[in-house]
């Protein structure tokens, strides 16, 4: 039998012996589990994406906010 085999009956197992609410907690576990996992995949310091990520999301709703720019600001010219 192989080890996916062998993982597939005793997780077959285990869930039958748990309630509705313990199957539906061990599975919420495992979904963000696998949610952090992805989101960390291939990234070497991943607080300080997730640091950079925060303060781009703040400038944005600051910006958003903060509503039209005023008369006389930047002006973009192409020639």
């Amino acid at each position: 039998m192989e080890f996916g085999a062998k993982r597939h009956c005793f997780l077959r197992e285990l869930f039958s012996r748990l309630g509705d609410e313990e199957k539906r907690a061990k599975l919420a576990e495992a979904a963000e589990r696998r949610q952090k996992e992805a989101a960390s995949r291939g990234i070497l310091d991943v607080q300080s994406v997730q640091e950079k990520r925060k303060k781009k999301e703040k400038i944005e709703k600051q910006i958003a906010t903060s509503g039209p720019p005023p008369e006389g600001g930047l002006r973009w010219t192409v020639s």
